[in-house]
């Protein structure tokens, strides 16, 4: 198990949101559709079957 000091976490607001991505329209989540066709699946499925564990 890690764990970490609460002080190192540091977190800022997300920059460049685009407000037209959301979850509640049908162009947001066409919009969310689209960024997601950019990934390689055979990549997303290697990473899946193969975590990193140390």
């Amino acid at each position: 198990m890690s764990m970490f000091p609460v002080f190192y976490v540091k977190t800022k607001p997300p920059m460049n949101l685009k407000r037209e991505v959301n979850s509640f329209t049908e162009e947001g989540r066409a919009l969310i559709h689209d960024n997601l066709k950019e990934i390689d699946i055979g990549i997303l499925k290697y990473i899946m079957s193969n975590p990193i564990t140390g």
